[in-house]
């Protein structure tokens, strides 16, 4: 099979690869890269195919380039990228021979890859044979995966018995869960969003982590809402939002 590299710019092949791709995860998503431009960096989508064929991407990564002031230089960072068929040993060549090029092309003095691999994994092999450094990790470096297609109750019996109990009591009191999509009223999301950052702040305050402004989340839900890509869970109990979760999704 004969391999070639490209600067992806359609907006719509790109999505339809990151949906379906393994390792995949929204910070790939074109709308994701469009958003990063507004805070200072330029995404570039590097993608690898078969030669004959003109739309089928096989693996790829959207790289957040900075340049840096006065050296002429820039940095580069694929959040949890690449993503695609990275297990094939010639896609993943492919894939580093055209980082390479990139980075002399782009005067890129570090690339920072973070795909969505365990250490373990052929992928996590790979990065520890060739020339990869470790470095501190930006993004989580665990991730909780949770079939939803298993029922309600396989789902209950995977959490502790005192979670189970917190549950139980909450439906007993009478919480609600509210939820909010790309259909919903202007005013509405604008009111559940700022009750989000208001229990985000709190939560972060007495956990010890920081939180991004108001402004940052309603950029997030602009950017991926046309897409349906977001939701906004926020739990309710006597007229009191009390707790939320904002999620992205990515794929099925």
């Amino acid at each position: 099979m004969s391999l070639r590299a490209w600067l992806e710019d359609d907006p719509a092949r790109w999505d339809a690869f990151v949906e379906a791709a393994p390792y995949r995860s929204f910070s790939q998503l074109w709308e994701w890269g469009e958003l990063r431009r507004e805070g200072g960096w330029t995404p570039l989508r590097l993608a690898v195919g078969e030669a004959e064929t003109e739309d089928r991407i096989l693996a790829g990564a959207q790289l957040m380039v900075r340049r840096v002031p006065l050296f002429g230089t820039a940095l580069a960072y694929a959040p949890r990228g690449p993503i695609g068929t990275l297990d094939d040993d010639a896609v993943w060549s492919e894939l580093v021979a055209a980082l390479r090029r990139l980075a002399i092309a782009e005067r890129l003095a570090t690339i920072r890859i973070e795909p969505e691999a365990t250490t373990s994994s052929a992928v996590g092999h790979r990065l520890r044979a060739r020339f990869w450094r470790p470095a501190p990790a930006n993004q989580p470096t665990k991730t909780r995966i949770i079939d939803l297609a298993r029922s309600d109750d396989e789902l209950r019996a995977d959490l502790r018995k005192k979670h189970r109990q917190y549950v139980a009591k909450a439906e007993r009191a009478g919480m609600t869960v509210e939820r909010f999509d790309g259909t919903t009223a202007p005013d509405a999301i604008n009111a559940a969003l700022a009750d989000f950052h208001r229990i985000l702040s709190g939560t972060g305050e007495r956990a010890g982590f920081n939180t991004r402004p108001l402004g940052y989340y309603r950029q997030v839900w602009h950017a991926l809402a046309p897409g349906n890509r977001v939701r906004l869970y926020v739990a309710t109990r006597d007229g009191d939002r009390i707790a939320t979760l904002f999620h992205i999704t990515c794929g099925d």
